[in-house]
């Protein structure tokens, strides 16, 4: 039999074992690594053995920004590691050609080592897929079973689609919303962050723990891949240096990673900035020893950012691609995100010596230990896309419904006064609120509504949408809109490119103010939908990328609402004082900060004002269920929002350190140092009350568990109430933030209740820090103070709880 003749029997009978998903039993000459259900880290061990420096290297590429197929052909011989995305082949669908290169890779190649696909998974699976609220207004909830269940949910629809690995979930946080990718992550606090992530991760991979990475993921889950590690974005600029203590490296931005890594998170993807005077993608300290070493991480998958591990060169700290190559992987990467990276220079510093052939295996196994995880090597694994059970898991009715509970429960309403007819929930509709004016070019854009890093092409509910529908269906209210201002995408702009003083329709212009204006007086009721616009895979638009205000590579210095939206909101609101505004955005805003007539004066003269960050493809729906009262708002702000960018501080915002002046007022603008709106706050349709508040278990050891019980009074319609547990040490060994968040849990109050019990469960260990002598995480003996309320700034019941 001739070699091609072989060569096609093999594909033929891979075929029919992936059609007909057979149960491997291990014969003498089938080799170990084909096995299915023996340990993972002996296939791994198995399989490198038997692999060529090619092969090797192969597996270490993720090559983005290739072009298929003509750059795909090098590896039709080697395997490849992994592919960002795969591009569709003329004339097929994205799942025939991930087929057919799968068959390729499995069938034609020496070891038959499947490609390794990986999507875009923050709040998303796949093309046409769910549209879940972004990260931003998830960590708003509150609630860390709906972050679960969507990211249960993003994993079903990814792994139907043939994605075995997901970028998510997003860890860094936003202590400084200047950064224009704060709508990726949760929030501002470690506590929460760690929280949400960890429901994340679970919700993406399944159970897990330390060790996570030798052992298999659940059927339909996907192995995560977590970003950006670390320290991004510390000073509110993207690809910028972060300086940082190492007690607030470890205390504050490395404590969701610790939790992610014992949670079982299986990859990481290294952030962009340097760390300390060390690039992330080649910091040693921060890969190996805090990641793998002291948080578990063990055998776990490092992966590269973007082109990264190539630009160590820009550093000035290696000469070329050879010792770029050989610095990264020495301190603990394992696969390049680049097309024709550093990475295959390797064989080069093999050769001279700055690397040697065990650190390229233990990168090769920790990629293919991911593979093995996913089922990718066995004949019933997800080697190949069924289109009908594709098909079938996108955008199901389910998913849809849980899209919408999560926006509901996320929207935060922010202020809410009474006497108005634009006090919520809106209860003249029909009667005197007849007319109803949409105005702004957030309304109708559903790039802003839906949010950046995601699969679009799902049906999304735009807030005008849902406007218009109620009154279709009523018929109790007219509706009229208008733009007001021009964002990226928003309808009806001409906006084509976005130069500064240069384009005929700069989003500062203020030429669609007169025709909002006349709008606003002929109605009973304005809804203001303004705030920024998202960018990077945010949909098709390529006037929304250029134009965009907020995403990857759109950071600000200044927290204003953007454009020409300010004099809008203040024409408006001259024009008819009956105003909602409804704020969609990706990072805190101020009102005028520092303009003639006051401090976000503008806050002060509209009545309600509604935060719904990026809500997802039934952002109308929610919020107009908000709006009417059908829903009780039980959102609470996952980010402080400071009264200006000269509030904006570099630690974790408004945690003052024990025995600091901070809380003085600015000098000069008679600004005071509070924040305008604190973390954890929110309004409800419902007044909330605690009372017989107690500590269950006052004494504990440092692995130990207690608990506080409550009760959660009510007055008005039933809803959800957040109970917020911080906590501070009495004395420590060194200084420590005065209130930290502790944990919290949301919970079902009924209607008018004279006292609903709840128990907020909590761990010790929470009390953590930084020991520097040490060189570890401590919890110190003594005393803890535990305060419970509604938002960090409420008046607190205070316990003690001590650690013996």
């Amino acid at each position: 039999m001739t070699r091609s003749s072989v060569s096609l029997a093999f594909a033929a009978a891979i075929v029919v074992a992936v059609c007909a998903h057979p149960e491997p039993t291990r014969q003498q000459d089938v080799p170990l690594y084909k096995v299915k259900g023996a340990p993972i880290d002996d296939r791994v061990n198995d399989l490198v053995q038997r692999m060529n420096l090619d092969e090797k290297i192969g597996q270490l590429i993720l090559p983005f920004g290739a072009h298929y197929p003509q750059d795909y052909v090098e590896y039709n011989k080697t395997g490849l590691g992994a592919t960002y995305p795969l591009p569709s082949a003329p004339g097929q669908q994205w799942w025939q050609t991930r087929n057919d290169w799968q068959r390729w890779q499995v069938n034609n190649t020496r070891l038959g080592i499947p490609t390794s696909f990986i999507a875009e998974t923050l709040h998303s699976g796949y093309s046409h897929g769910t549209m879940f609220p972004m990260p931003c207004l998830q960590g708003c909830t509150w609630n860390t079973k709906l972050v679960h269940d969507v990211a249960a949910a993003i994993a079903t629809e990814a792994h139907a689609s043939g994605v075995d690995r997901g970028f998510s979930p997003v860890l860094h946080f936003c202590t400084d919303p200047r950064f224009g990718r704060c709508e990726e992550s949760f929030g501002e606090d470690p506590a929460l962050v760690s929280k949400m992530g960890v429901a994340a991760v679970t919700g993406l991979s399944g159970p897990g723990g330390i060790g996570a990475a030798s052992t298999y993921l659940p059927p339909g889950k996907i192995a995560t891949e977590a970003k950006h590690y670390a320290g991004y974005a510390y000073g509110g600029r993207d690809n910028t240096p972060s300086e940082m203590s190492e007690t607030t490296l470890f205390d504050v931005y490395l404590r969701p990673w610790k939790a992610y890594a014992q949670a079982g998170g299986r990859a990481i993807m290294a952030a962009h900035n340097d760390l300390n005077g060390f690039p992330c993608h080649g910091n040693h300290e921060l890969l190996t020893v805090a990641l793998r070493e002291k948080f578990g991480f063990g055998e776990g998958l490092c992966a590269s950012d973007a082109g990264d591990i190539s630009h160590l060169q820009s550093y000035r700290i290696v000469p070329d691609a050879t010792h770029a190559a050989a610095w990264a992987i020495n301190a603990g990467m394992d696969q390049e995100l680049q097309h024709n990276g550093a990475f295959t220079f390797l064989p080069q510093a093999l050769q001279a010596g700055l690397t040697n052939m065990s650190v390229v295996d233990r990168a090769v196994g920790n990629v293919l230990r991911q593979k093995f995880a996913s089922g990718l090597f066995d004949p019933d694994g997800p080697v190949l896309v069924d289109p009908v059970k594709q098909a079938a898991s996108l955008d199901t009715p389910e998913h849809r419904a849980l899209a919408r509970q999560v926006a509901e429960e996320g929207i935060t309403l922010l202020k809410n006064d009474a006497g108005s007819t634009a006090t919520l929930p809106l209860s003249g509709l029909g009667s005197t609120i007849k007319h109803i004016a949409i105005i702004g070019p957030n309304a109708d854009n559903e790039n802003s509504l839906h949010g950046g890093y995601v699969q679009s092409g799902a049906p999304l509910v735009t807030i005008l949408d849902a406007v218009v529908a109620e009154s279709n269906r009523t018929g109790a209210f007219t509706v009229s809109q208008a733009n007001g201002a021009c964002l990226g995408a928003t309808p009806g702009c001409t906006c084509e490119h976005f130069e500064p003083n240069q384009s005929p329709c700069h989003i500062n212009s203020t030429e669609w103010i007169p025709p909002a204006v006349a709008l606003a007086k002929q109605a009973d009721l304005v809804v203001a939908v303004l705030g920024d616009s998202s960018t990077i895979l945010a949909g098709d638009s390529k006037a929304h990328e250029e134009t965009g205000t907020c995403g990857e590579h759109f950071d600000r210095d200044s927290l204003d609402i953007v454009g020409g939206q300010l004099p809008l909101l203040h024409a408006i609101v001259a024009a008819n004082p009956n105003v909602v505004l409804v704020l969609v955005h990706g990072r805190t805003v101020t009102f005028g900060a520092g303009s003639g007539d006051g401090f976000n004066s503008l806050f002060a003269q509209v009545p309600s004002v509604v935060s719904t960050w990026r809500p997802g493809e039934e952002a109308g729906n929610a919020l107009w269920s908000i709006l009417n009262g059908t829903i009780n708002p039980s959102g609470r702000t996952a980010h402080t929002w400071p009264r200006t960018v000269g509030q904006v501080h570099q630690y974790v915002p408004w945690y003052t350190i024990a025995g600091s002046r901070s809380s003085r007022d600015y000098y000069g603008d008679q600004q005071p140092a509070t924040p305008l709106i604190p973390f954890g706050f929110g309004l409800s349709y419902s007044i909330f009350s605690f009372k017989n508040i107690k500590l269950v278990n006052t004494t504990v050891v440092a692995s130990g568990t207690f608990a506080v019980s409550l009760d959660i009074t009510s007055k008005g319609p039933a809803g959800k109430c957040v109970v917020q547990v911080y906590f501070s040490q009495k004395l420590a060994s060194r200084v420590r933030y005065d209130k930290m968040l502790l944990g919290f849990g949301k919970f079902d109050v009924p209607a008018d209740s004279d006292g609903t019990g709840v128990t907020v469960a909590l761990n010790a260990q929470d009390f953590e820090m930084w020991s520097r002598p040490k060189q570890a995480y401590v919890v110190e003996a003594g005393d803890f103070d535990i305060f419970v309320g509604q938002h960090s700034a409420d008046h607190f019941w205070h316990g003690t709880v001590t650690v013996k």
